[in-house]
C-alpha cells in the first residue's frame, strides 16, 4: 500500500491540497472523499469520479475492497455489474489481479508474477509497466478494421460479450429503443415513425 500512496500522493497534490493521511485512508477503503475531492482525484488519476465516491458500487484498482456492505452469505447486496464507469487495460488487470489474485492469473497465461504486476502497472507512476493481453487483443482488432475485416474483429467481440450474455452491434446499426408510433400516410397505409 505505502508503494502505492506515495507516487499518489505526489501526483494529487500538484491538482489540489491534501493531507497524506486523507489520501491513506481513501486508499485503504476506511473514508470516502467528499465530491469536490473526487472530481481532483478524477483529474489526477484518470479514474472515474463515480469510483472515488463510491468504490463499492464502481470498482476502484486504487482502493482496497471493503467488505462491510457484504451479506452474510458473502454476496453484495446490490449488483450493478455494468454501471462501471469506463476503465484502461492496466486498471482490468489490477481489478483482476485484486479479485481473481495473482496465483490465478499466474495458471492462466503461464507468467511469472512480475510480468503480471507489469501488465496491471499504472504507467503514470511506473517505469516498468509492459502491454497487456488486452492491450494486444485492441491492436488485433484494430488492424483487422484497418484491413477491411471488420467482421471478423466484431466476432472477436461477440464472443467475449457472449460470456455475460450480451450482444454487440456496430454504432451506426443502432436504432431508438422508443417505441415507434403508427400514423397513416396519404396512401391511407399504416408507416412506422420514430418517437426519437
Amino acid at each position: 500500500m505505502k508503494n502505492i500512496v506515495k507516487p499518489l500522493y505526489d501526483k494529487i497534490k500538484r491538482v489540489v491540497p491534501v493531507h497524506y493521511d486523507t489520501i491513506a485512508k481513501i486508499l485503504r477503503g476506511d473514508r470516502h472523499p467528499s465530491p469536490e475531492l473526487a472530481k481532483k482525484l478524477e483529474q489526477a488519476t484518470g479514474v472515474h469520479r463515480l469510483c472515488w465516491l463510491y468504490p463499492d458500487e464502481y470498482p476502484n484498482p486504487y482502493i482496497k475492497p471493503n467488505n462491510r456492505n457484504k451479506t452474510k452469505q458473502g454476496q453484495n447486496k446490490e449488483d450493478k455489474p455494468y454501471n462501471i464507469p469506463p476503465i484502461t487495460t492496466w486498471q482490468f488487470f489490477y481489478a483482476c489481479r485484486k479479485i481473481l489474485g495473482d496465483s490465478f492469473l499466474q495458471k492462466v497465461y503461464k507468467k511469472s508474477i512480475k510480468q503480471i504486476y507489469r501488465w496491471s502497472a499504472n504507467p503514470d507512476f511506473c517505469e516498468d509497466v509492459e502491454k497487456n493481453p488486452l492491450d494486444r487483443l485492441v491492436v488485433l482488432i484494430r488492424k483487422l478494421a484497418e484491413v477491411g475485416r471488420k467482421e471478423i474483429a466484431l466476432a472477436a467481440v461477440r464472443i467475449l460479450a457472449d460470456v455475460l450474455d450480451c450482444d454487440v452491434f456496430p454504432k451506426k446499426d443502432f436504432t431508438s429503443d422508443k417505441p415507434a408510433k403508427t400514423e397513416r400516410d396519404s396512401h391511407g397505409s399504416n408507416k412506422q415513425r420514430s418517437m426519437a
